[in-house]
């Protein structure tokens, strides 16, 4: 049977349905009264002061609509009596283990299509009908010259990834009615309905049913109660009750839900006083204004829920690793074949006394928990894993002063990440706000401003990042003199201790040895075809690697002399643990591997330099083979660099900030 059409007029529509709802066993309290509120629907008002700790509403549970009524207990007390035709045994069986919720979708499109026939009938005429898009106020029912205000925001891929989920869903749900005469009625568009009245009116399972149910009824296998008892305590479904969601949201927690396992009833309880002609909000959970608005359609003007997503994919091996860790819980097990899955973390917006805090310049606490110790075991190179493994305390939230030597590259990488990840974020939101005209209506209008909040959020956070990385470099090795300003207890507080040479500088630091740095830089020039000084900026973008390559040499060769200052005992110590941390390495075929990477051209320019340094007086590979120091040299350059924004000092891009190659030495 297909869907009538009611023209019963509203208000006679929800008071028919609060008569169905009391003749079952609901109630609503005499002190509160149906008001209908534009743009809101129906809602809740007090007739009269209601004291805090007095039921509002009280739903029997078998009025609720879901998946469990699909079982077909006919002759339970706790689940509404209905005469629809049951679905297909086999697969109810095996969706009902895997996915109750699309059991129930389902469910909900058999008791709509079965018109007035259904049991739910006074409740289901009075939801937003699937005939029309504007029914619904949610992203997913707007036109598309509305969605395209969400273009960047949290909300449009969460919109595609529903969409896909929906399809994925109907598809594996139709063969719960494949031999109803209607099957093709159970069309997707219905499928979408359905899915949308479940993700904004229900409720969850486990705060609105007894854990204990079913109980004590012989119609249930006890395979099957043990399987539904599971589905509760994890909200594998979620539960329709009619008149219970009639109450709107208002972000404040003002209301208690409670399950009554003896009667059967879910009470709506005032939390504090409400006073006479006020309305009375449900709470729809602690939820983000992404939440809301892909949820219900709204957003609210509480700045602290503008939260922004930030999404990671890590690879099993980095999960693994922050499995090991004792900082924090691992993440859920990986779901299906895919050995990765992507996380989602909160960037939240900065308090408004942020800028006054002493805290200001530790930018982690507008991460969600987990983020950054996350995202350093996806960056940890080789050297940081092996430190990581011997070191469970490991974690750049709760235990930065682990971070402050032998893992001080993991941390400027991690920091460095975020802030290119923000960025780039802020990019597609520029680029994409090309596209918009002015808003011509509420939808536009709405999503114009959310995705205003959003941008402020990611700007105000990159700005944090980008002050935090500026003192960071400040701390590096060929160039001081900014770091002179630094607190030093500070900066073990919050800073990594690490050191950061640029490749400019760091041949700049050559000068002290005269004859080599005369030595090199001229046969750079003549390699290059380039005039002296040697213009770095000029050279980034295709020789980087390679000139850091023949720098970390020449080091290497100068230490094997003991030709290093004294005054540089952090450098010889460095050079001395990457030689440690790296021997088991270097005798390997991977090590060497690394120059399989460079082409023929910076093979040879790699090799013509260092001829050119060895003939110079006193420059030795010592008990080395030159092979050796260049295999250490490579593995270097790919281990302990990270690519970041650097301000040039000479040359024609004088003073501009160039993304290079940074040697991090720690």
């Amino acid at each position: 049977m297909t869907t009538t059409t009611t023209t019963t007029p509203p208000t006679q529509a929800i008071e028919e349905l609060i008569e169905w709802a009391e003749q079952r066993g609901s109630r609503l309290a005499p002190s509160v009264a149906m008001v209908h509120e534009a743009g809101r629907g129906w809602g809740w008002i007090a007739r009269e002061t209601i004291p805090g700790g007095r039921e509002v509403v009280s739903v029997a549970s078998q009025t609720g609509l879901s998946y469990l009524n699909a079982l077909e207990a006919r002759d339970s007390s706790r689940l509404a009596r209905h005469e629809s035709r049951a679905f297909s045994h086999t697969h109810l069986g095996r969706l009902g283990r895997e996915c109750p919720h699309v059991v129930g979708n389902y469910f909900l499109m058999q008791q709509y299509l079965a018109g007035e026939q259904s049991q739910w009938w006074p409740y289901l005429r009075l939801l937003p009908q699937p005939e029309a898009d504007d029914n619904f106020s949610t992203p997913l029912w707007w036109r598309e010259a509305d969605a395209v205000f969400l273009l960047a925001t949290n909300v449009r891929p969460a919109m595609e990834a529903t969409r896909r989920l929906w399809a994925r869903d109907w598809r594996r749900g139709w063969h719960l009615v494949h031999a109803f005469d209607n099957a093709r009625h159970f069309t997707l568009r219905l499928y979408e309905w359905a899915a949308s009245i479940f993700s904004t009116r229900s409720f969850r399972a486990s705060l609105t049913l007894p854990h204990a149910f079913p109980r004590d009824q012989a119609e249930w296998r006890p395979v099957e109660a043990c399987m539904v008892r599971h589905h509760i305590r994890h909200d594998n479904f979620a539960v329709l009750l009619p008149l219970m969601d009639i109450g709107n949201h208002s972000g404040h927690r003002l209301v208690d839900w409670t399950a009554n396992g003896d009667s059967g009833h879910i009470s709506l309880v005032s939390r504090e006083s409400i006073e006479s002609g006020c309305q009375i909000y449900n709470y729809y959970g602690d939820k983000s204004n992404s939440e809301l608005l892909l949820a219900y359609g709204f957003i609210l003007p509480d700045a602290r829920l503008d939260t922004v997503n930030i999404k990671l994919a890590p690879q099993l091996h980095a999960l693994e690793r922050r499995q090991r860790l004792l900082c924090c819980p691992p993440p859920p097990p990986p779901r299906g074949k895919r050995p990765e899955q992507e996380l989602i973390f909160c960037l939240h917006p900065p308090s408004p006394w942020a800028e006054a805090s002493a805290h200001d310049n530790d930018p982690s606490s507008l991460f969600s928990a987990g983020l950054l110790h996350l995202l350093s075991c996806m960056v940890a190179n080789e050297r940081e894993q092996l430190y990581m493994s011997s070191h469970a305390d490991c974690c750049l939230e709760h235990n930065p002063a682990r971070f402050n030597d032998v893992l001080g590259r993991n941390a400027v990488q991690t920091w460095q990440l975020l802030h290119q990840k923000l960025r780039a974020d802020m990019d597609k939101f520029q680029t994409t706000d090309k596209l918009l005209s002015s808003p011509q209506n509420t939808n536009q209008h709405m999503a114009l401003e959310y995705r205003r909040r959003q941008f402020h959020v990611l700007q105000a956070a990159a700005h944090r990042l980008s002050l935090y990385l500026d003192r960071v470099r400040s701390e590096n090795l060929f160039g001081r003199q900014g770091s002179k300003q630094v607190n030093r207890q500070e900066a073990t507080a919050i800073w990594p201790r690490v050191e950061l040479a640029s490749l400019e500088l760091a041949y700049e630091w050559l000068r002290q040895f005269p004859d080599v740095y005369e030595t090199i830089t001229h046969a750079i020039a003549d390699d290059q075809a380039e005039p002296l000084p040697i213009d770095w900026a000029l050279l980034l973008a295709d020789w980087d690697r390679s000139y850091w390559v023949i720098w970390i040499c020449i080091i290497l060769l100068l230490r094997e002399t003991h030709l290093l200052p004294a005054s540089c005992p952090r450098l010889v110590d460095w050079l001395g643990s990457m030689e440690r941390s790296y021997q088991n390495v270097l005798q390997t075929k991977h090590a060497w591997e690394c120059e399989r990477r460079y082409d023929r051209a910076e093979l040879e320019t790699i090799d013509s330099m260092l001829t050119v340094i060895v003939k110079e007086p006193f420059i030795s590979p010592g008990k080395k083979t030159l092979e050796q120091i260049k295999a250490l040299a490579f593995y270097v350059y790919q281990e302990e660099t990270i690519f970041m924004a650097w301000e040039m000092k000479g040359g024609s891009s004088a003073g501009m900030i160039i993304d290079q190659s940074i040697l991090c030495i720690s």
